[in-house]
């Protein structure tokens, strides 16, 4: 993924990639990360999609990254061309809808899970979609706190059946 060698190498698929299999953030969600969005000098480093638009005030998206957190910072400043947005402007592009991807989002989908094909990954079915779930299962797998789980998943203070995870100062992510 962080071979810049190959053809396939672009900035913005490594930070997806980085993303994506440490967290259960959504490709949309990536889309619109604004620059301001992402706290990776914060004590603990986190990127916060929601931060304009909250659909319910108790349900904010909070996401840790506890990895590769230099990479990012390497990669943010690459893609730097003064947008506002995460992704260069040949990738994601304002419209009167808000952020929308330069080509459709299942041409993004398309290339980055073509480049986990040729990772060798392929066989194994594992696409963008599955990496949010994977990271999920794996977390259930190894028998962690479902409320620990609901933290790193980003929910800080999400509702899944009994479980609720409120502002609680053990799960509080501190900004920069």
């Amino acid at each position: 993924i962080q071979d810049e060698a190959t053809r396939m190498y672009q900035p913005w698929k490594e930070f997806i990639f980085t993303i994506l299999c440490q967290s259960s953030t959504t490709m949309s969600e990536l889309m619109r990360l604004e620059r301001q969005d992402v706290h990776l000098n914060a004590k603990t480093p986190h990127i916060s999609p929601y931060t304009s638009t909250i659909k319910k005030k108790d349900r904010k998206r909070i996401i840790p990254l506890p990895f590769r957190v230099e990479r990012l910072k390497e990669l943010l400043q690459l893609m730097d061309q003064g947008q506002p947005t995460v992704f260069p402007r040949s990738l994601v592009t304002m419209t009167n809808n808000g952020y929308q991807w330069a080509t459709s989002e299942s041409n993004i989908n398309r290339q980055l899970n073509t480049y986990l094909k040729a990772c060798g990954s392929g066989q194994n079915g594992f696409t963008t979609s599955s990496t949010r779930l994977s990271f999920e299962l794996y977390l259930y797998s190894i028998d962690a706190n479902p409320i620990d789980i609901l933290y790193l998943l980003g929910w800080t203070g999400a509702h899944r059946g009994n479980r609720s995870l409120k502002h609680d100062d053990r799960y509080r992510i501190e900004s920069d």
